[in-house]
C-alpha cells in the first residue's frame, strides 16, 4: 500500500498568485545560503517537467531478470501516472539479447497504455557482444515494420 510522507506542494509547482513573499524569500534563503532578502523576485511562469523513462522488458519475468531487484508492476504503474499528469516526455525500450524477442509489441504496449508513438523509441543497445549486429538490427527493424503494417499504422504515426 503507497503512504503519502509528504503532501506539499513545492513552490515552483505553485501559481505565482498563490506563493507569498515570505514563502519567496525563505525559498531564496535556503536554496541560497543567503541571510539577505533577495533584491528582486522575478516568476514569469511555471516551470515545464518533462520526464524520459527507460524500460528493459514488458513482461514481468524479462524486466527482473534484466533489472534485478526491479518491480514491473511499480514501473507500469508510474508511467502511466507520468503519462496521464502530462510530465511523460519520452519512453525508450533498449533492444537486448534478453528482451529482443518483444521488440515487435513495443508500440501495441505502450499505446495501449495511452502513450502516442512519438513519446516511443527503439534502440540497440550496446552491450559489448554481437547479438545487435547489423543484420539483428535489421531483422527487428523489419519485424516492426510488419508489425506496423499488419495493424495499418503509418510507421511515422
Amino acid at each position: 500500500e503507497d503512504v503519502t510522507l509528504n503532501s506539499m506542494v513545492p513552490l515552483w509547482r505553485k501559481n505565482k498568485n498563490e506563493v507569498s513573499k515570505e514563502e519567496y524569500d525563505n525559498f531564496y534563503k535556503d536554496k541560497f545560503h543567503d541571510f539577505e532578502e533577495p533584491l528582486k523576485i522575478q516568476n514569469k511562469s511555471r516551470v515545464k517537467i518533462n520526464i524520459c523513462v527507460s524500460i528493459d522488458g514488458l513482461s514481468k519475468e524479462d524486466y527482473e531478470k534484466i533489472r534485478v531487484g526491479g518491480n514491473f508492476e511499480k514501473v507500469i504503474s508510474n508511467i502511466v501516472l507520468l503519462n496521464e499528469k502530462g510530465l511523460l516526455k519520452d519512453i525508450n525500450f533498449c533492444v537486448q539479447r534478453d528482451n529482443y524477442s518483444e521488440t515487435p509489441k513495443v508500440f501495441i504496449f505502450f499505446r495501449e497504455l495511452g502513450l502516442k508513438n512519438e513519446q516511443i523509441t527503439i534502440f540497440p543497445c550496446e552491450t559489448g557482444d554481437t547479438f545487435m549486429d547489423i543484420s539483428n538490427r535489421t531483422k527487428m527493424y523489419d519485424s516492426l515494420n510488419i508489425e506496423f503494417k499488419q495493424r495499418g499504422w503509418d510507421i511515422k504515426s
